[in-house]
């Protein structure tokens, strides 16, 4: 679990670095920073469950509210375009990313608060 820890710290760390220059830079930042600390006290097995209910919140609400852009991307385009540039006449390529961002966000998350539940039950056995 260490390595895979480390390398989800790696990869949010990333991925909050690339947000500096998006119109939203606080947000993003601060998600996918978060996202990045939890994997890093992971590494130690040192989880805050509340913190993480309210991440997963964050996360669900987040791309809940970004859906939209990826249900046009879906219905209305092909799927290469989310990799295409961004333009004024194309919001659904940067809700589309937001919402897969969140999703990923909260699989990881998740994924940190189960192992804080199988750790705690653990120590309590």
């Amino acid at each position: 679990m260490k390595i895979l820890n480390i390398f989800l710290a790696i990869i949010f760390i990333l991925f909050a670095v690339v947000q500096f220059n998006d119109p939203d830079p606080y947000f993003w930042v601060a998600i996918y920073g978060a996202v990045a600390a939890v994997s890093v006290f992971a590494i130690r097995q040192k989880y805050n469950r509340p913190f993480l209910i309210f991440l997963m919140v964050i996360c669900v609400v987040g791309s809940i509210y970004y859906f939209p852009g990826l249900i046009e991307l879906f219905s209305d385009h092909e799927i290469g375009d989310i990799a295409k540039s961004m333009k004024a006449e194309k919001p659904f390529i940067e809700k589309s990313r937001e919402s897969l961002g969140l999703m990923m966000a909260f699989v990881v998350v998740f994924f940190q608060y189960s192992q804080a539940v199988k750790q705690k039950k653990h120590l309590s056995s």
